[in-house]
């Protein structure tokens, strides 16, 4: 586009500064003061405070109808406390002492507490212990959900069956599922303390769920599959072995007092055999021999059965306290199944597993389950069960063998002794009864008393493992809920609503392309800048309605600002028009609503008050709005005089308090406006204005939606485009230069209408508030 003046056409050159700043003002940094990233933050909070504070109110009347509406939860809180060294570590055995428990081995107890304290055994007992499948929230409802994914009618068919959460999957899943939610276990830390918590809306069952789960668990962990295996079997081999001694003793005395032997003459006859004299009954010494054999392998034969029986329970520590046990008929049968290599190869993969344990719970507390050492560890871990499993396995093994070589030892053993019964004959008899009567009486009571002796140890070690945890503190009914907070949540809303706020106010100033002071103006068209045109109650674009009030604050307020940014306006036209005299000013706009109009009255009002005769010609005959300023009908005007209907000196109307101002309006509606302004009547017409008038400014259509406005470009000398602050976007500036210049126009600059002085955007750009006070001073 070319700005050189043209004398025939009275353009003007337009006025540019001699230096441009160098800056760009076209991008995002403009509006964070000038690419300072502080100050530009502070300039968009500043901007936008009042939708970043409407935001934060918004955040707290939220939080408080969230407060409204949430029902109260309450929290029990039980506590339990772990021992250092775990009770079930302390033995009956004499050469082995309990080792101290170190703080790692502490923490992966505590740990381990934490993982059983939630596994369903623990809370289903306590479902079940309580009754709660009957009361909310673990009450059964069809959720919406459940309707999705077809869980409904699967638990509705559970719950008809009448089947126990064991084998009811999808009711146990639920109930767990409403556990995940409102249960928590955490341990205090640098403590051995486990804290269990528990949200219900009645305060009174919140603490007595929480206080079964803690029982149900101490219950739990006092039981021992293992040893109570053992407890069970020993006390049905003790009731036989009673019975069996019970038995023995009644035959002895039934056969004394039918044989008329007693132990003293039984004792009689041995003392004999053993004083080395002649008198000796080869059936009795045969006998004799036999029957302390047959109790010998029955005694060793139901030792080894018990120690078989103990092994079948695979616990390593219940085998490995069988060899270190010192009393007992089973001692020599035990050492022989699980001592020597086998023993100490047990107690060494023991140990290594123990170890493993502490560094695997420790791993897993600082780096989490999917850690690369801690999967090895998990290996390692993995091995040594192995490993233990299959040395217990081979102990098991031989614990078998020895059982079954034993019970064959005294099967043959019994049969030698009907064997040599039936060799003694007659005269032997009732001795040789008598002498088996009597030893099977003292056998059987010295098993019982050895069994008897071991279901005592294992009664004592299984109520030493109940000890490793203890009830620190029973929850009790809390007398405030613990949700919802007010304080908390008011004070969580208010900081998500200002986040919200400052959030969306960067998104807003990022997303807004409109050009809101004139330095934008440059990034966003090749024009320079005439002028600001600050928002003020006295710029109007038109009177009001009835109202005699002159709508130019020229007029009704020369000292204000309004009225000095269109003296500056003024200025900056004839600055413009320094090489040649201006004869004919063009006003247009982009789009519609950017108050060309307005405009480009009050420049005329300028005009005509620095002396100039001046013609305010209305060429916007799709919209004319200019005979509203003057109070004068629309009809008769320009397009009744191009058309031949009147004369144009009949349809100019003179200012009514400005003499050197005009008014010809726009006339008649037409649907022929662009033809009419193109035609050969319209340039005679402004032709003679101009030979008539120092001035001539006409306001005509938007040059973007019209071609009225581009016709009209190419026959005035000066062309000015007033575009809206906060309205024009950058896309638009653009446009506006390439159709201006692509038409000819002889385009002066451009004006920013509707600027906000008082806006943080015109601070940070010139530094001051357009306030008027130096004018008014």
């Amino acid at each position: 586009m070319s700005l050189s003046n043209d004398p025939t056409k009275g353009m003007i050159t337009p006025y540019l500064p001699q230096h441009p700043e160098t800056r760009r003002v076209d991008d995002f940094s403009f509006r964070f003061g000038e690419g300072e990233s502080l100050k530009g933050i502070w300039s968009v909070i500043r901007k936008r405070k009042k939708s970043i504070w409407g935001a934060g109110l918004a955040g707290l009347l939220l939080a408080l109808v969230v407060c409204a509406l949430m029902s109260r939860q309450y929290l029990g809180v039980a506590t339990i406390e772990v021992q250092k060294t775990d009770a079930a570590e302390t033995s009956l055995r004499g050469n082995s002492d309990p080792l101290p428990s170190t703080m790692d081995a502490v923490k992966g107890d505590i740990a381990t507490h934490m993982i059983v304290l939630q596994s369903p055994n623990v809370l289903l007992a306590a479902v079940r212990d309580l009754h709660l499948d009957n009361e909310p929230p673990f009450k059964f409802s069809p959720s919406l959900m459940g309707y999705v994914n077809g869980s409904n009618a699967r638990i509705e068919d559970e719950m008809k069956r009448g089947l126990p959460l064991e084998q009811a999957p999808y009711t146990r899943d639920r109930i767990l599922g409403i556990f995940a939610k409102k249960l928590k276990v955490e341990n205090t830390p640098d403590t051995r303390l486990i804290t269990v918590e528990y949200l219900n809306p009645d305060p009174n069952r919140a603490a007595q769920i929480a206080n079964a789960i803690v029982q149900e668990y101490v219950t739990y962990e006092a039981r021992s599959e293992a040893t109570s295996d053992a407890q069970r079997w020993l006390s049905d081999q003790l009731n036989e072995l009673k019975n069996n001694y019970q038995n023995s003793q009644d035959k002895l005395a039934s056969f004394e007092q039918q044989s008329g032997l007693n132990g003293m003459v039984l004792g009689a006859l041995g003392e004999t055999g053993a004083s080395g004299g002649t008198t000796h009954v080869p059936a009795l010494d045969s006998l004799d021999s036999l029957n302390q054999q047959f109790v010998a392998a029955e005694t060793d034969r139901i030792g080894k059965e018990a120690i078989y029986k103990l092994t079948q329970t695979k616990d390593p520590e219940a085998v490995a306290s069988l060899a270190a046990n010192d009393a007992g008929v089973s001692n020599a049968a035990a050492e022989s199944a699980v001592g020597g290599a086998g023993l100490e190869l047990l107690r060494s993969f023991r140990q290594q597993q123990a170890a493993l344990r502490v560094t695997y719970n420790d791993m897993l507390t600082k780096y989490g389950p999917n850690n690369q050492h801690l999967i090895e560890t998990k290996s390692q871990l993995d091995t040594v069960n192995a490993q233990i499993s299959e040395e217990i396995g081979r102990i098991n093994e031989r614990a078998r063998q020895q059982y079954l070589f034993a019970a064959q030892r005294e099967d043959g053993l019994r049969a030698a002794v009907n064997q040599a019964q039936k060799q003694a004959g007659n005269l032997n008899v009732s001795a040789v009864k008598l002498q088996s009567l009597t030893q099977e009486a003292t056998a059987s009571r010295q098993l019982y008393d050895s069994l008897y002796g071991k279901l005592k140890e294992l009664n004592i070690q299984a109520g030493l493992r109940a000890t490793n945890i203890s009830i620190a503190d029973p929850a009790r009914p809390p007398s405030a809920p613990k949700r919802p907070n007010p304080p908390l949540y008011l004070a969580l809303g208010l900081i998500a609503g200002l986040f919200t706020g400052v959030t969306s106010a960067f998104v807003r100033e990022h997303m807004d392309d409109t050009v809101t002071v004139a330095l934008q103006l440059q990034s966003g068209a090749n024009l320079p800048m005439l002028g600001n045109i600050p928002t003020s109650p006295g710029v109007r674009s038109l009177p009001s309605s009835g109202s005699n009030l002159e709508s130019s604050p020229l007029i009704n307020d020369p000292r204000s600002a309004g009225a000095e940014s269109f003296r500056s306006l003024r200025t900056a036209i004839q600055v413009a028009s320094q090489s040649g005299r201006l004869r004919t000013l063009l006003v247009t706009s982009p789009l519609f609503g950017e108050g060309k109009s307005t405009v480009a009255y009050n420049t005329a009002v300028a005009f005509a008050l620095s002396g100039k005769r001046v013609l305010l010609l209305d060429a916007d005959m799709r919209k004319p709005h200019l005979h509203d300023f003057f109070d004068r009908p629309c009809s008769p005007g320009l397009s009744d005089v191009l058309i031949g209907k009147a004369k144009a000196a009949t349809c100019i109307y003179a200012h009514r308090t400005l003499p050197t101002l005009s008014l010809l309006p726009a006339g008649s509606e037409t649907i022929a406006s662009a033809e009419l302004l193109e035609s050969t009547e319209f340039d005679q017409l402004l032709s003679t204005l101009t030979g008539e008038y120092d001035l001539i400014i006409a306001d005509s259509p938007p040059i973007l939606l019209l071609t009225d406005a581009r016709v009209l470009s190419e026959k005035f000398g000066a062309t000015i485009a007033v575009v809206r602050a906060r309205q024009t976007t950058r896309t638009v500036l653009k446009s506006l230069s390439n159709v201006l210049e692509m038409s000819g126009s002889r385009a002066v600059g451009i004006v920013l209408n509707g600027v906000d002085t008082n806006s943080i955007d015109y601070f940070d750009a010139y530094g001051h508030h357009g306030n008027g006070d130096y004018l008014d001073a």
